[in-house]
């Protein structure tokens, strides 16, 4: 979470600098004209939500929350329509109502969703997800101006599993506990969906829908991702 903070911070600090510089002078309007590559970075937030999942999936909105940190490429297609390809880091949670339930692996190796120790008083239990996504978006800008343009995007994002991990917060002899879990989970290594962003300057509604399921077939719950979040981005 530290991290996560920290780029926020970062980016913002960019965010506004980049207006402010932007505003202060009249010939900025122009500060892209003619360029046909321009590099950009973006901070998305979101929550991730579960499709098509069985009753014991049900998920904390709040608790579920994301990030992803990535660098970006506009290229100029024809005046207004920019192709973006991009490289990004992705920290996916999912955070269950049912906090004293967790996953499992069974020993003939599927994953189950069962009840936790039932002598403790469980604050949390979640699944979090580390991903290395390869994003492409053909983007329509209003405006070259970026403060001012209104952007839509449709695309396209592919990703890697790079880590999996259960966690649990509980209370016992009066101390708060955390204990980890790092496996694979039978969690999907892959995983691709479309994407849309809708938004005015440096700020855009996102969204993501998967087109697999979070977990291998057969070896787990059936659950098909999706998320809605903010994008904050440099251009």
């Amino acid at each position: 979470m530290r991290n996560i903070f920290f780029y926020l911070s970062f980016l913002l600090i960019a965010f506004n600098t980049s207006a402010k510089t932007s505003s202060d002078s009249t010939s900025s309007h122009d500060e892209y004209k003619g360029r046909h590559l321009i590099r950009a970075f973006r901070l998305d937030l979101y929550l991730n939500q579960l499709a098509d999942h069985p009753g014991e999936l049900d998920l904390s909105a709040w608790g579920s929350r994301g990030a992803a940190f990535g660098h970006y490429f506009h290229v100029k297609i024809v005046k207004k329509l920019y192709f973006t390809p991009g490289i990004s880091l992705a920290f996916d949670n999912y955070s269950f109502s049912a906090k004293n339930t967790n996953l499992f692996m069974s020993q003939d190796s599927l994953v189950v969703f069962a009840d936790m120790d039932p002598e403790k008083t469980y604050k949390k239990s979640k699944l979090s997800l580390t991903y290395l996504d390869v994003p492409l978006e053909l983007r329509f800008q209003s405006k070259r101006y970026w403060p001012r343009a209104v952007k839509v995007a449709v695309g396209f994002k592919a990703g890697v599993l790079l880590k999996s991990m259960t966690k649990v917060k509980f209370k016992e002899n009066d101390e708060t506990v955390k204990e980890k879990e790092i496996r694979d989970f039978n969690v999907n290594r892959f995983r691709y969906g479309l994407t849309a962003r809708i938004g005015i300057g440096g700020m855009s509604l996102y969204g993501y829908y998967s087109l697999n399921k979070l977990f291998n077939d057969n070896k787990g719950p059936d659950a098909t991702p999706f998320l809605v979040g903010l994008t904050f981005s440099s251009f």
